[in-house]
């Protein structure tokens, strides 16, 4: 089964680090339990990470709302809601599990993330 630990960020935007620098972290800690990935893309442009990987975990700053800043969250798609934005080009991680049934897209409550091409309309 294929891992990947994707930390998302931007390493020079304050918070907005913590993910990549997560990550990068426990690269060596990881080695031959999975793939350990740093990325600054978001939405639609991350399909290509996840393509090929059985599971996934994202490491990410969020705002929930519901817990102060710096407070560490293990959350699944289904908590998060749907993700708003002005364009789809721009649409987050947690829109994609409403594609197509059939589709297997990586989350943090484990499924499977190997699209086909053929399930992406």
């Amino acid at each position: 089964m294929r891992t990947l630990v994707l930390g998302l960020g931007n390493e020079y935007a304050g918070d907005d680090a913590v993910g990549v620098l997560a990550v990068r972290a426990l690269h060596d800690e990881l080695a031959g339990e999975a793939d350990v990935v740093e990325s600054s893309a978001s939405g639609l442009a991350l399909l290509e990470v996840f393509a090929g990987y059985d599971r996934a975990v994202v490491v990410d700053s969020i705002r929930t709302g519901r817990a102060p800043a710096g407070t560490i969250v293990k959350t699944g798609l289904a908590e998060l809601g749907p993700a708003t934005a002005p364009s789809l080009h721009q649409t987050g991680i947690p829109s994609w599990p409403r594609w197509p049934s059939g589709s297997a897209w990586a989350s943090l409550t484990g499924r499977a993330c190997s699209p086909s091409r053929s399930q992406v309309r």
